[in-house]
């Protein structure tokens, strides 16, 4: 009795994932757009028809515009809803990435800072003590 292989949705869309996160990092959505639907994708030769939102492909090409559901929706007629909703996915990939570098660098910023401002007040305590010592050494050759 030959059985069915099993293949579960879970394991496609983590599939799916592990591409998005090896393209993450290499490219910006908007560009990602351009090489892989703008030039290598087929459209939907019905819905070119129906004059496509050029804007829209101008506006996202720019980085203008990001892949938020509403675009990926409006991109899904063109090129299907796998393929857009892809888009939308990379876009959420690739935004908590660059939050959490954005993280990391005002993180390292602030670190340095505080590391500045310990330096800072280092350096007026010394400037203080020795103005002390000083102030007391004048007092003592006057009297």
């Amino acid at each position: 009795m030959k059985t069915k292989p099993q293949f579960s949705k879970k394991a496609n869309q983590q599939d799916d994932k592990q591409k998005l996160k090896l393209l993450l990092g290499e490219m910006h959505p908007s560009q990602v757009f351009k090489k892989y639907f703008l030039e290598s994708l087929e459209p939907d030769p019905v819905e070119i028809q129906i004059d496509p939102p050029k804007q829209l492909f101008n506006d996202i090409l720019e980085g203008k515009i990001t892949f938020t559901f509403e675009v990926g929706m409006r991109l899904g007629r063109y090129y299907g809803w796998r393929a857009a909703l892809s888009l939308v996915e990379y876009q959420k990939l690739y935004d908590d990435q660059m939050n959490q570098i954005c993280q990391a660098m005002r993180a390292a910023k602030s670190k340095a800072f505080r590391r500045e401002m310990a330096k800072f007040r280092r350096q007026g305590k010394q400037i203080c003590a020795e103005l002390r010592r000083q102030l007391r050494n004048n007092r003592r050759s006057k009297g």
